[in-house]
């Protein structure tokens, strides 16, 4: 479990590097919040600030999905997706953001 919650980690950290993948949804209850709360926040960026943001918004749940592919298990991701959530929340708000 260690593995998987670090693997969740280093998704998160990358996510701020950027890259762009079509962003959808998890199946997992966690993780589709964070990315609704995100793309809810996309909507009130300035552009450019939006386009990286989402950019990074799609690397993170690209590596959400190659995790379930990979077997991680669902649990072990929600916490990660909790703790993602929790982590933007300060920075969202900041930002006006509802987080």
């Amino acid at each position: 479990m260690l593995k998987q919650l670090i693997f969740v980690l280093l998704t998160t950290v990358t996510f701020m590097t950027g890259a762009t993948e079509t962003t959808s949804e998890t199946g997992i209850a966690e993780c589709d919040s964070y990315i609704q709360k995100y793309k809810v926040c996309l909507n009130t960026m300035p552009a450019e600030m939006a386009a990286a943001s989402k950019s990074g918004l799609d690397m993170m749940v690209n590596g959400w999905k190659q995790s379930l592919d990979a077997g991680v298990d669902k649990s072990s991701l929600a916490v990660g997706c909790k703790m993602a959530s929790d982590n933007s929340k300060a920075s969202m708000e900041a930002m006006g953001c509802q987080w």
